[in-house]
C-alpha cells in the first residue's frame, strides 16, 4: 500500500522535474531509493527523540537525521520554493485499511444439542454425518510384556529394511573369508 503511493509521488516528481515517460525498472529503482531514503530519515528522526528521552519525535529531531542523511531544512525550503504545489494524483485512503466487519453466526437460544457449558457465542456442532463414521485407534497396552515384544518387532523390522537397502547399495561382493589375504587375518 505505502509502496504504491510513493511510486505515485515519484512519477509526479520525475513529471514535474520534465519527464515525459518512465521504464517501470527505473521507477522502481527511484522508488526503492525513495522508500531507503524515507526510512533512514525516520529512523534517524527515532532515534534522537529515543536519545532525548523522549517518545515523540520533534522539528529537531527530524532535522539532525536530515543532516545525516546528507541533507538539510534549508535545500527542502529552496527546493518547495521552486516548485508549484501539485496535490496528489489519487484519492489516499485512511491508513491502515479496515478489514470488512465480520458477521456474528446466529445461533438458536434454544438449541437442544448444545450442552450448557457451551457458550451461545459459539458456533453450531457440525451436523453428525460428519464425525459418526470416524476411525478409532487401538489404545496401546500398558502391559510390559507386550511393550516389550511391540519394541522387539519394530526392531526386527527395522534392521531388515535397513538390511535390504544396504544390499540394493551395495551390489559389489566382499571377498570371502578363505580368499582374503593373509596380512587381514590376526
Amino acid at each position: 500500500f505505502a509502496r504504491e503511493l510513493i511510486k505515485v509521488a515519484v512519477v509526479q516528481i520525475c513529471q514535474d522535474e520534465g519527464f515525459q515517460s518512465i521504464q517501470s525498472s527505473a521507477l522502481d529503482a527511484l522508488t526503492d531509493i525513495m522508500i531507503k531514503y524515507l526510512e533512514e530519515i525516520g529512523y534517524g528522526t527515532h532515534l534522537y527523540a529515543e536519545a532525548s528521552c523522549r517518545t515523540d519525535c520533534n522539528f529537531l529531531d527530524f532535522s539532525l537525521a536530515l543532516q545525516d542523511c546528507n541533507g538539510s531544512i534549508r535545500d527542502l525550503l529552496d527546493y518547495s520554493n521552486q516548485v508549484d504545489e501539485i496535490p496528489f494524483a489519487k484519492p489516499i485512503p485512511p491508513f491502515p485499511i479496515r478489514a470488512a466487519e465480520v458477521k456474528p453466526i446466529e445461533v438458536l437460544e434454544d438449541d437442544e444439542s448444545r450442552p450448557e457449558y457451551v457458550p451461545n457465542y459459539l458456533p453450531p456442532f457440525p451436523g453428525k454425518h460428519t464425525y459418526i463414521f470416524t476411525p478409532t485407534f487401538e489404545e496401546h497396552s500398558a502391559e510390559p510384556g507386550k511393550i516389550r515384544k511391540l519394541k522387539n518387532k519394530q526392531k526386527r523390522h527395522v534392521e531388515s529394511s535397513l538390511a535390504q537397502l544396504d544390499s540394493h547399495l551395495h551390489t559389489q561382493k566382499f571377498p570371502k573369508r578363505a580368499d582374503m589375504p593373509e596380512y587381514f587375518s590376526a
